[in-house]
């Protein structure tokens, strides 16, 4: 094996420069096989946290948009003006329920429980 290992250059007759015979040593493999599974291992990590960025946002918007709902009823209510309304490029159906009243709009759904003109509670 030492043999081997030591005949690996060998100069070249005609050209007089060294070259060297294709061996891979089992080093080279390991460290390259290392190297590729923690790049791969960050690669879906990074992955996933876009895909739970992503997540959140839609949560963000989502929580503005019922914000933007509530503060909006909060006001009618207050001006004895319980109807649907407009805001913010949303349209939202006011329907009067058991305790309160159900808000719809697109993709969100409140029911909003009141007591003397005062929002108390509200539920997704």
């Amino acid at each position: 094996m030492m043999k081997y290992i030591l005949n690996i250059l060998k100069p070249k007759k005609s050209l007089k420069c060294a070259y060297a015979k294709g061996f891979v040593s089992t080093a080279f493999l390991l460290i390259l096989l290392i190297v590729t599974s923690v790049a791969t291992s960050l690669m879906i990590t990074t992955i996933n946290d876009l895909e739970s960025l992503e997540y959140l946002k839609k949560i963000k918007l989502d929580t503005i948009k019922e914000r933007l709902i509530l503060d909006t009823f909060t006001c009618n209510l207050l001006n004895d003006k319980v109807e649907d309304f407009e805001i913010a490029d949303l349209y939202v159906e006011v329907y009067e329920s058991a305790g309160g009243y159900r808000l719809l709009s697109g993709d969100i759904d409140l029911e909003v429980y009141v007591e003397n003109n005062r929002i108390v509670d509200y539920t997704h």
